[in-house]
């Protein structure tokens, strides 16, 4: 995959006001040569300098013409030239590499280097060119092209002349088109010859591996040229018409796939191969250039301009022509695959406002493909472009010109917030890149994570991620003498390369222990031929020469004094020359093991099959079956028939990441270009019959298409396909719109679901059943099973004609099985369109069968999601039925959140929406029907107590904004409580006078209420059921559950504490109970025996010294109008002045003991976290607001603190009915919290007895209201 990044370079010719009409690399692309009408340009791709400038006389302009097209010659040493005025040049060019053309020392001190990283190694060489041929034509040439070591000449009289650099005319090799005979195929007799003497021919590339010359003519229609002669001669000529293909604009050739690619004048881009039977030219793809984003600029979009391939043939490179000179589009260009997946296209870096360039005008590829270079109107942009690597397959890894890009493990990636665009870069040190520029070859390790190998054009290097070290040849002339042929790897502690001793002029495997020195001298040597390609698997190791000989060695690591040695074991050889038209034209070689049966030949140890990418082709070769353990047939390294496994190949790799999947552990995993991801997946099991039969191998798999919008470059651990984009940032400048930075993200996409759909849809459910439910553990389960639902629904539904064998049914059936089933069915419904929806409830539930089912099945946020559906189908009323039991089952769960949407959900029905009642059933609803308002509900599942980080004022505004200005709020101040606790809670049934009924489920038809009042009817009741499971609560103690309630759904506590119906029931008995659930609700650890030290386990209460009483009385006197307004208290001097003095020396020791309490407490360790703290305190604070003083009693004896115990008591001594009820219920409460310290925590005795003694001095203050309250209270009690 190739892919632009970093910033684009503009290079502005001197003197130069002509547009680029061409830009062409010599053979090497170590020189690219830009031409002009008049001038011409000589440049060196690293670093960009110009080395030569050609510059032609006007006069001479005006008599031979302007420059039109150019051709380099094989060994660089010529460059030959065309004009539109019948003349051909041919310039020597004159390459010095001894002497720099760039003074490299500053005669100014002041400028001088201080950094080696300033010091480039590489060569500047000067560049002279001088005229040496100048050619007159007889007409004017249209294209010119260099064949071996001669030129074709083609000009527009039909002529195509062939000529030396010598400048010498071939005369009896020249040819016209018009004496071609063409046809359709090489074996047909029937051939036509060109009737049209206008016909000439535009463009002209030459294609041995495909098997001639790929020509367009004038015309538009293409031809590939075909000839049984090696000196191509006209009588042996025989021009192959393109089926199908016309109105071309542009040709190109990729030699390593052999393909011929066609532009064509509508914008589309074909490619063509040759049939090896009959020698015609079939079509292999179509692709128009797609866009995601801007693509109002696909209608700018004209002719193909020009089609380059990249020599190694891994890429090819488009422009294209605007239709609208005038339109505000930017350049066109896009990156294909070899099979036509489009990589990139600058349409989708739309990010100025303007562009002044009109359109790209030519392009050319640098070397190895990290540079491309583009003609504009007057410069050159020079693109820098990284590539995947072709062996990796767990990892994504990407070379650019002087760095590596490494994706991180999976693992590491949630670490960071932007994880897609964090790349582990490592540059290379510039001591070896400047050199041996660019960077071709990378090789790692089995885990990425020991041994970086970075090969260049000379000698490698290697990084060690231990060390974070770079390691080079410790002698420079080894390092420029020795060339990477067939690749590099890395085995346990070995780098092995593959590669060319030039001193010595011989060919090696060589083999370096990391911790040696790079050094010829200490590494092992195997001696082979020319290696073109080396791969390892395991502890294999596959090389393939220029003889087509594969070789498979076993490495075997022994331990040899004090460390490993390595040694390579010639296992087996196959000869495939017969299966290759050229070893070029092999794109990989890979060793694997695809065999379940036991008894399977092998290679090597596990490995069974072989597996050679020809052009595309993908074919498997195995050796044969085992002989008998007593045969003596030892040949069973004979290979079967090779067997072609696909078409259409860019990449192959076997599934290394999910070894606990069946059947993916042992797929095969295909790129196909366009044809986008297949998989060869095995459907038998890991431990299959053994079988002896190589049909039952092949029957056991299959095929299968797997479309996913992501060029897949690895499938990662968590069974994600990855791959990469380009992005542009914005250019800062208008007049610098085409200067981009570009940033590499990475993309991931759910493919699985894609993958159980073809399986389902083969009737093999039972292996997608086996693949799926080994998937259980990935985070994005349910989104699998989701998405094929939803794939499928979309597919059929939409449907213009009829699906004789639907698979939705087969799907529903399927997603049946796993406990997931109803809410993935509810989620799809939620997110499909009203139109399709009744399609998939007539294979599935209907909707309120699906909410019975949730509820029944306690999946409340599910049943939430399913109210959504059932909102858009149903009537509003309905609807309110479906809501309020979908309330009282989340109360009942104690899922607040998921109350507190229902309450907003509720209301937020308005008069429009109770007036909306449908007349159709559901099925014609589903089809026609829109929803009248849509309804927000959070899917949050942490149901935490949230009341820490929301105020109390802030949720109950949150919740009153949601609702209309017309409905009441959720929470009176007076609310209606009911006299009784029931089990069952009030149900949202509504009639004319808004009282709750407990007979139908739905109002009564008859007697329906206006529906002006339904609205406030619906808030009204909705309070009564909030506050009907306020007191549920309340009497279960479950004090933590009624913040939480209160917190979430914006329950005033204040009021509900203040009313009669939450009045404190309990008996003294479960004092003892409810503090024990308190501690457990809040998770609050008892206090501890050691941290309360003082006599006998307890806080005495002791008379302090007169020096110590200068604590001032919190509490304020009962005020005079108080107690005269008592009719039966008498108040005497006597008494009064006795109660005084008991009052006060009374109080101060309970003050002073009150201090030594807090310190104690202060030092105790039995405290809760922040959080439970902020909880207590949050609901503390509501209830002493209320003065509920029982409650008050628990929450100060949890915290123990009396601050709001104190304060309460004080607002509390005008009511006397109240405290005369707290005191008859807190003296013997506080008795049965102290009995029950005694035997089960003693540490709690002194704090228990410390409340005791506080209450007591409270209310022997206030003791003539005290003893008036209790007597109003046995007088109620008497007449009760």
């Amino acid at each position: 995959m190739f892919l632009p990044d970093e910033c684009t370079t503009e290079l502005n010719l001197p003197l130069n006001d002509e547009a680029i009409l061409q830009i062409v690399g010599n053979r090497e692309r170590s020189l690219l040569a830009a031409v002009t009408s008049s001038n011409l340009y000589i440049f060196l791709p690293n670093p960009r300098l110009l080395l030569c400038t050609y510059r032609r006389q006007e006069s001479e302009i005006l008599e031979r013409g302007k420059y039109k097209s150019l051709c380099w010659r094989q060994n660089s040493a010529s460059v030959c030239l065309t004009t539109d005025s019948n003349c051909l040049y041919i310039y020597t060019v004159d390459i010095s590499l001894e002497n720099d053309c760039f003074n490299l020392e500053d005669e100014n001190y002041e400028f001088r280097r201080t950094s080696s990283l300033l010091y480039y190694k590489g060569k500047r060489p000067i560049v002279n060119l001088t005229l040496a041929v100048i050619a007159n034509l007889e007409s004017e040439p249209s294209c010119i092209t260099s064949i071996r070591d001669e030129l074709f000449v083609c000009l527009h009289d039909g002529w195509v002349h062939r000529i030396t650099w010598a400048g010498d005319f071939m005369k009896e090799l020249s040819f016209h088109v018009r004496l071609i005979p063409f046809a359709y195929d090489q074996v047909s007799n029937k051939s036509e010859i060109l009737k049209d003497s206008d016909i000439y021919i535009v463009d002209f590339v030459y294609s041995p591996l495909i098997g001639g010359i790929c020509m367009l003519l004038s015309d538009g229609r293409p031809a590939l040229l075909v000839s049984n002669s090696q000196q191509l001669d006209s009588e042996s000529l025989t021009g192959i018409w393109v089926h199908g293909a016309k109105n071309v604009t542009s040709c190109s050739a990729n030699h390593k796939f052999r393909l011929v690619y066609f532009g064509h004048e509508n914008g589309e881009i074909s490619a063509y191969s040759l049939d090896d039977t009959n020698g015609s030219l079939f079509q292999v793809f179509v692709q128009k250039l797609f866009v995601k984003n801007g693509t109002q600029f696909l209608e700018s979009v004209g002719a193909v301009k020009q089609i380059e391939c990249l020599n190694q043939g891994a890429v090819t490179g488009v422009i294209w022509e605007k239709r609208k000179t005038d339109s505000n589009c930017p350049p066109i260009l896009a990156f294909f695959s070899p099979f036509g997946a489009q990589w990139w296209t600058s349409l989708e870096d739309v990010l100025a406002e303007e562009y002044h360039e009109q359109s790209y005008l030519c392009l050319e590829w640098g070397v190895e493909g990290h540079q491309l270079w583009l003609g504009l109107q007057k410069s050159v942009y020079v693109m820098n472009i990284v590539h995947s690597q072709q062996d990796s397959v767990d990892r994504i890894v990407l070379l650019g010109h002087d760095k590596v890009y490494l994706s991180p493990k999976r693992c590491y990636q949630t670490e960071a917030s932007a994880p897609q665009y964090v790349w582990p870069t490592f540059t290379v040190p510039h001591d070896y890149i400047s050199p041996n520029w660019p960077v071709r070859l990378v090789g790692f390790d089995s885990e990425c994570a020991k041994i970086m190998v970075v090969v260049g054009t000379r000698g490698f290097c290697y990084y060690n991620f231990k060390t974070n070290k770079w390691r080079l040849f410790r002698k420079e002339a080894q390092e420029k003498s020795l060339f990477v042929t067939g690749g590099i790897t890395v085995f346990e502690d070995f780098i092995i390369a593959c590669a060319c001793d030039k001193s010595q002029e011989t060919e090696n495997i060589y083999i370096f222990h990391h911790e040696d020195q790079l050094d010829l001298e200490l590494a092992e040597k195997v001696r082979t031929g020319r290696v073109l390609l080396m791969n390892s698997k395991h502890n294999h190791l596959i090389t393939l020469d220029v003889q087509c000989l594969i070789t498979i060695f076993g490495m075997n690591s022994e331990p040899v004094s004090e460390r490993n040695r390595l040694s390579l074991q010639r296992m087996a050889e196959i000869r495939i020359n017969d299966l290759l038209p050229h070893p070029t034209c092999v794109v990989s070689v890979q060793l694997t093991s695809l065999n379940y049966y036991k008894d399977a030949a092998e290679f090597g140890f596990g490995m069974d099959a072989l597996l050679v990418n020809v052009s595309g082709h993908l074919l498997m070769l195995c050796a044969l079956n085992k002989p008998h353990p007593n045969s003596n047939d030892y040949n069973h390294f004979q290979l079967h028939q090779p067997m072609l496994i696909a078409s259409n190949v860019e990449r192959i790799w076997v599934q290394t990441a999910q070894q606990n999947i069946p059947h993916l552990n042992k797929a095969l995993w295909i790129n196909a270009g366009c044809r986008k991801m297949k998989v060869w997946l095995p459907l038998a099991g890991s431990g299959g019959q053994s079988t002896d039969s190589r049909q039952s191998f092949m029957s056991s798999r299959i095929m299968l298409p797997v479309e996913t919008n992501t060029y897949v470059l690895s499938i990662d651990e968590d069974c994600l396909a990855s791959g990469v984009e380009s992005m542009a940032l914005l250019p800062t400048l208008k007049h610098h719109a085409n200067q981009y930075v570009h940033q590499l993200s990475r993309t991931s996409e759910v493919f699985m679901h894609k993958l159980l759909k073809q399986l389902l849809k083969r009737n093999l459910g039972t292996y997608a059943l086996q693949i799926v439910s080994a998937c259980r553990d990935l985070s994005y389960f349910g989104h699998i099973l989701e998405l094929l639902l939803h794939d499928v629904l979309e597919e059929e539904a939409t449907s213009s004609e009829p699906i004789p064998e639907p698979l939705l049914p087969r799907v529903v059936a399927f997603v049946r099985e796993f406990p997931e089933y109803l809410k993935i069915i509810v989620y799809c419904a939620r997110k499909t369109e009203l139109a399709i929806r009744n399609h998939l409830f007539t294979v599935s539930h209907h909707p309120r069968e699906l909410f019975r089912l949730c509820l029944e099945e306690e999946q409340l946020e599910t049943a939430t999601s399913s109210l959504i559906v059932l909102q858009s189908l149903e009537t509003a009323v309905a609807s309110v039925e479906f809501a309020t039991t979908l309330l009282d089952e989340a109360l009942t769960k104690r899922k607040w959140k998921i109350a507190r949407d229902i309450v907003r959900f509720l209301q937020s029905i308005d008069k429009k929406d109770l007036e909306d009642v449908p007349e159709s059933p559901l099925g014609q609803k589903l089809a026609s029907k829109q929803p009248n308002k849509s309804i927000f509900i959070a899917d949050d599942n942490n149901e935490d107590f949230g009341i820490v980080f929301n105020s109390s004022n802030e949720l109950k505004n949150s919740i009153t904004n949601s609702i209309a200005p017309r409905s009441k709020p959720s929470i009176v101040s007076q609310p209606s409580f009911n006299a009784t606790s029931s089990t069952n809670p009030p149900r949202l049934l509504l009639n004319r006078s808004g009282s709750i009924n407990s007979q139908p489920l739905l109002p009564s038809p008859n007697t329906p209420p206006p529906l002006a009042e339904m609205p406030e009817l619906i808030s009204t009741q909705v309070s009564e059921i909030l506050n009907h499971h306020a007191v549920g609560l309340l009497n279960n103690y479950g004090v933590r559950d009624l913040g939480s309630f209160s917190a979430h759904l914006g329950y005033d506590l204040t009021a509900f504490f203040k009313h009669p119906s939450s009045r404190f029931q309990a008996a003294s008995d479960q004092f003892p109970l409810i503090l024990m659930k308190l501690h457990a609700q809040f998770n609050w650890p008892y206090p501890m025996a050691t941290e309360l030290v003082v006599s006998n386990g307890h806080v005495p209460i002791v008379s302090p010294s007169p020096s110590s009483i200068s604590i001032i009385d919190e509490t304020s006197s009962i005020s005079s109008e108080d107690i005269t307004s008592s009719p039966n208290f008498v108040l005497t001097p006597k008494v009064n002045g006795e109660l005084r003095h008991q009052k006060m020396t009374r109080r101060i020791a309970t003050d002073f003991n009150r201090k030594v309490f807090e310190k104690l407490c202060e030092k105790s360790k039995a405290k809760g976290t922040k959080q439970s703290e902020d909880e207590i305190c949050y609901i503390q604070k509501a209830i002493a607001d209320a003065d509920a003083l029982e409650w008050t009693l628990f929450l100060a004896i949890l915290r123990q603190d009396v601050s709001n115990l104190s304060k309460t008591l004080l607002r509390s001594t005008h009511n006397l009915n109240k405290m005369g009820r707290f005191l008859k219920i807190a003296r013997p409460g506080v008795a049965a919290l102290i009995e029950w310290a005694e035997t089960s925590c003693s540490a709690y005795t002194p704090i228990l007895e410390f409340f005791r003694e506080y209450i007591e001095v409270s209310i022997e203050s206030r003791k003539p209201n005290i003893e008036i309250a209790q007597g109003a209270l046995q007088s109620l009690e008497l007449s009760n």
